[in-house]
Order: structure tokens, then sequence, then C-alpha cells
């Protein structure tokens, strides 16, 4: 905390100067970039938003209704240009690093922080520099809990890790902590990178026109999160950014283990399972075929089998993904969850124009020494909602390896 108030002081005194009698003598320059009137006091924030301490009191009083809570919390950011960087700084380090998210209206003065800090990340900077790490480990916990980023990186961190590479660990860590809870979407598949020019860009979007953010060097391996088209949301302790999948390969996977260099770096996704149930661990892995162009999703599902600690190609389904709409089951990919001879692929689809989820569950039969489907369901949904609209269940498709595909036929 010594640290916190020396920081503190440093940045106070850095934004104003002072003549003889002790008044601010330049105009101060306030969030947004506009210039007002310099300040006579460096204490103008209201009492409730000052630090922790008063916040909790402000939370806890009866004085207010919850209403008339809001309504104040949401009139201190009405008029937030009105304060320095140096006072929010010391309102939302020590309101953040202090009170837990769940408690009772903090979300609503935790989203207009976000807010704030979206609009300036400059805050997030001087906020990260006023703390140690235990308690900056607390703020990231406050300002990423209870949060679905919606597959979206938040951008204000991008801003952190080229200012402050420390305090960047920090909330990155905390990040895939939170969204690893909270998202049915997570995939935590190891790459490692493999670009026939030593290293491949990090973009911030899901294209390759988009604003590069860094590179990541051959060798290096990265985690990925989620998958949009051809590109893979992914991560490691340094950088974070969508990666085509063409630069990539699954760190240990079965097709890198049968040396096949021809595929080895299009593994979008494997899973490890004792799929035939004989003791030995099993393999599911999506691929994308090796003579497919960008603009084409269609995808490969292999199974491999282990048989005396040695990895061989069990069987191969290419209709498992097809893409005949705009892409978007590609886009939607979304899981393989697995259990002794068992697994189960949700994923989402274009069926009829429309939107849709499927979650299609396979059982290994020994007879056929193939893959029956148990589950077969389609549930259509708004794409910008994610809400279900209705469900069905189809007829079950036979086997995977010799009469499965992804139509869907009612019951």
């Amino acid at each position: 905390m010594k640290a916190f108030i020396s920081v503190l002081l440093v940045t106070t005194l850095a934004l104003v100067s002072c003549d003889s009698t002790g008044n601010n003598n330049k105009p101060e320059t306030n969030l947004g970039g506009s210039i007002t009137t310099a300040k006579q006091s460096a204490s103008d924030i209201p009492l409730h938003f000052k630090d922790a301490n008063e916040f909790r009191l402000f939370l806890d009083t009866n004085e207010y209704g919850d209403e008339e809570k809001i309504d104040i919390i949401n009139d201190f950011f009405d008029s937030i240009s009105g304060y320095s960087i140096g006072e929010l700084t010391q309102s939302f380090a020590s309101i953040g690093s202090n009170i837990e998210w769940d408690v009772d209206l903090i979300s609503q003065f935790k989203h207009n922080m976000q807010k704030a800090i979206i609009n300036d990340p400059n805050l997030l900077i001087s906020i990260s520099e006023s703390l140690n790490k235990e308690e900056l480990e607390r703020f990231a916990k406050f300002y990423l809990g209870n949060v679905i980023w919606n597959d979206e990186f938040p951008s204000e961190l991008y801003y952190l890790k080229a200012n402050n590479s420390q305090s960047f660990k920090v909330f990155i860590d905390t990040f895939y902590q939170r969204y690893q809870v909270m998202s049915s979407r997570i995939l935590n598949t190891s790459y490692i990178v493999a670009d026939k020019d030593g290293n491949t860009n990090i973009r911030e979007l899901p294209s390759s026109n988009s604003k590069r953010v860094g590179k990541f060097d051959n060798g290096n391996k990265v985690t990925a999160l989620w998958i949009e088209g051809d590109w893979l949301f992914v991560h490691n302790n340094s950088n974070v950014g969508y990666v085509h999948v063409s630069n990539l390969k699954a760190a240990d996977s079965a097709i890198n283990r049968l040396k096949s260099d021809d595929n080895f770096n299009k593994v979008i996704l494997e899973k490890e399972a004792d799929l035939d149930m004989d003791g030995d661990s099993d393999f599911i892995s999506v691929v994308k075929p090796k003579e497919q162009d960008d603009r084409n999703f269609d995808l490969e599902i292999s199974v491999y089998r282990m048989v005396n600690k040695e990895v061989f190609l069990w069987q191969q389904n290419t209709l498992m993904f097809t893409d005949p709409i705009n892409g978007c089951m590609m886009d939607g990919l979304e899981n393989i969850s697995t259990s002794s001879g068992k697994f189960t692929i949700k994923y989402t689809s274009c069926y009829d124009n429309k939107y849709a989820k499927r979650f299609v569950s396979f059982l290994y039969d020994p007879q056929s020494d193939d893959f029956k489907v148990t589950e077969n369901t389609i549930s259509f949904f708004n794409s910008e909602s994610n809400d279900i609209n209705q469900t069905f269940n189809c007829k079950n498709n036979g086997y995977l390896f010799s009469s499965y595909n992804d139509d869907c036929e009612w019951l």
C-alpha cells in the first residue's frame, strides 16, 4: 500500500502545478480530452466513492433505497469528466481491490467503471501501477468477475499489454480463469506455432485484414479457447489474439505421433478417452483437410486407437461437418465431451437457412466396431440473443463411420 500512496502522490503532482500560494495555475486535462478550470482541491470526488470503506457504508446504508443508490452511482459516472485520473485511480483501485464483485449493487458501479476504462485505458495503467501484486490480483478478479465476454477479448487489456506487461500477466491469468468457469465453449487445446515463415501474426479479430497485435515465433506453445471460422483464439503468458489454423499444429496430437507431415498442422480440436473400453486411451481429432482453401469450412473427424502404446488411425468420417451455407457450422464448433465408450459433439449448424445448435452423442458398439448414434437433437436459436426457440429430436442416423451425416429428419 505504501507503493500505492507514493505513486498516487507522484501522479497527482504530475497532473497539476501550483503557484506560491498553493493554487493550481494550469488548466487540467480530464477524461475525454476536455479542458476544464483547474480545481482548488484534489478531493472533489463525492464521499461515497472516495474509497472502499466509504463505498461499503454507502451500499449498506438504509438512508437510500436501491433505486436511489443506482441513481447516485449513475450520477457520479455522468460527471466523471470533472475528475482527474489521479482521483479516479484512488477511487477505482480502492473499491476494485477491496470489494467482492457479487456484493449487492456492485455490478452497477463495476459496469460503469469498465466503460470509463474502455474509454480511457490510461486509467487501467494508472490503477495497475498503484497496486501491489496481491491487490492487483483482487482488482482483476473484481474487474472481470460475473462477466461473459461473448468471445470478445477485452480491448483495454491489449492496451495494458503494450504498456505494462507485468500487470497484463495478472489480468490475462484472471481472464482465462473466469472465462473457463463461465463459458461452455472452452476448448483448452494446446498448439505449437508452425508457420513456414518462422513466425505467425496475431490478429485482433479473426481476419487477415484485422489489426496485427503481435507475433508468435515457431515453437511457441499456445492454448486455444474458441474457434471462429478458420481462426483460433489463442493465448500464452505474453500474447493473445487470433491465429490462422494453418499456422498451428496440435501439441502431442495423435496425428503428430503418427508423424504424418501432410496433416499434422491442421488439427482443430483433439480429445482423449478410452473409446473402445480396452483400458488404453484413444483420440478423437477434428481436422481441416489440406486440399481445401480458406473459404471452405468442411472438416474431417477421425478416431485414433491406441494398441500396445502405438497409435493407429481407426476410422474417419468426412461427413461430420459440412458447410452448405455461409460457413456457420465451422464458426460454431463448440466442444467434444468424452467419457468411456462415448462422446458427444456440440456445434452450430445451418438448417433451413436458420442457425441451430446440434448435440450428437455416439456410443461404441463392439459388434460393429463403430459408434452408434444414441442422441441427436437440433435446437433453433436467435443468433443475436442466443435464446433457444424450439428443439427437435432427429432420427438416429445409424453409425458414425458407415452412415452418419448431419441431416436431421424429425421424429
